[in-house]
């Protein structure tokens, strides 16, 4: 509790420092990620180095101060890896999405409403499913385990 209250005081007191951070993270991914800038002392490393992270500093003080709901924060967080799956599939197939809409900006907003809603969907689908997998697995192990330890040894 004493760090997040920490926190608080340095971002109060750090607000400018704050913006110039986020203004300087979103500037560097939209420079290497689309317009094609290579830094010359960056260029090794990928688009999402250090310098574009400083963009997330502002947005997750709210969060991390609990001035902001942290649901929709825990939702993607557990449906990251099914975000991951579906962007997976989505981008292989993302050329025939992008012959109906023109421009970087609403490709981008598209990818985004398109990769978080269907993985967030297919999460919540997906979780019966693995946790019935899961129990006839478990069912299977505590039935034959014996037998099947005979077996291997």
């Amino acid at each position: 509790m004493a760090v997040i209250l920490q926190w608080g005081g340095v971002i109060k007191k750090h607000r400018k420092l704050s913006v110039i951070c986020m203004c300087f993270g979103i500037s560097y991914i939209i420079m290497c990620k689309y317009i094609g800038l290579i830094p010359p002392v960056t260029n090794y490393w990928s688009g999402t180095s250090l310098w574009a992270v400083l963009f997330i500093l502002p947005i997750s003080a709210p969060l991390i101060l609990n001035r902001l709901s942290n649901r929709f924060v825990e939702l993607l967080g557990k449906a990251s890896y099914d975000i991951f799956l579906v962007q997976m599939t989505y981008f292989n197939g993302a050329s025939m999405v992008y012959k109906h809409i023109s421009g970087t900006i609403p490709q981008i907003i598209c990818n985004f409403i398109v990769c978080v809603s269907v993985g967030i969907i297919f999460y919540y689908v997906e979780r019966p499913i693995t946790k019935l997998i899961n129990q006839r697995i478990h069912y299977f192990w505590n039935k034959y385990k014996k037998s099947i330890m005979q077996i291997v040894l």
